[in-house]
C-alpha cells in the first residue's frame, strides 16, 4: 500500500431516509443524480478527488487543506440554496489531514478517513467541523474557525481538537454540537452563556 499525507473530506447527506419515504416516484432518485452531478463540478474547482461514494455519502481527498475547507465552504453554500420548505438537503462535513495509505484500488485506509468520517458524524447538519491537523495546515487568513472542544476516539492515543468553520458573519457562540450544548472559545477567551 502507497502512504500519502492528504486531507480527506466526508460529506454525509441528512434526512435521505425520510426523503426517499416522501419524495414521488423517480424524484429522489434525479435529485440524487442532481447532487453527485454539483458534487463533482464544485470538487473538481477545488482539485479534489472523489474517491467513494455510497448512497448520500462521499468521501474525498485534497492535496491542499485549504481547498478542502473551501470546498466544504462551497458545497454548503450551494445546498443551502437548493433547501426549501418541501425539502432539506442538508449535509454534515467532517475533514481531516493526515498520512493515508491507499491500497491497489485506491480505497483509503488507516485513522485519517476514519477520523474524518467521525468528525462529519458529530457535525450539526449544514456546518463544517475540521480536525486540529486540518486548522493548523489551512490557510487561517482565508478562512476562519473557532476551537468548540477536544474528543478521543479510538484510532487515537490522545485527545483531538474539534473546530467549527465559521460563516462570513458569525461570532462562533455557543452551538448544541453532537446533542450537547458546547462553549466555544473566541480569542483565547471562555464565552459562557
Amino acid at each position: 500500500m502507497a502512504k500519502k499525507t492528504l486531507t480527506i473530506l466526508y460529506a454525509s447527506r441528512v434526512g435521505s431516509a425520510q426523503m426517499l419515504m416522501t419524495s414521488k416516484p423517480g424524484e429522489y432518485n434525479e435529485i440524487g443524480k442532481d447532487i453527485r452531478k454539483t458534487f463533482e463540478k464544485i470538487i473538481l474547482e477545488y482539485s479534489g478527488k472523489l474517491v467513494k461514494e455510497v448512497g448520500d455519502d462521499f468521501l474525498i481527498t485534497f492535496e491542499s487543506t485549504t481547498n478542502s475547507v473551501l470546498c466544504a465552504m462551497s458545497l454548503q453554500s450551494e445546498f443551502e440554496h437548493w433547501s426549501n420548505e418541501n425539502m432539506d438537503l442538508s449535509f454534515r462535513v467532517g475533514i481531516n489531514t493526515g498520512e493515508v495509505e491507499i491500497d491497489e484500488d485506491g480505497d483509503l485506509h488507516g485513522s485519517t478517513p476514519n477520523i474524518a468520517i467521525h468528525i462529519g458524524d458529530l457535525c450539526n447538519p449544514g456546518r463544517v467541523f475540521i480536525t486540529t491537523a486540518t486548522y493548523h495546515a489551512m490557510n487561517n487568513s482565508e478562512i476562519r474557525a473557532v476551537h468548540i472542544y477536544d474528543k478521543t476516539f479510538k484510532e487515537t492515543p490522545g485527545k483531538i481538537g474539534i473546530y467549527k468553520i465559521l460563516h462570513k458573519n458569525e461570532s462562533g457562540l455557543r452551538e448544541k454540537v453532537g446533542g450537547k450544548s458546547r462553549i466555544f472559545y473566541l480569542s483565547g477567551a471562555i464565552i459562557v452563556l
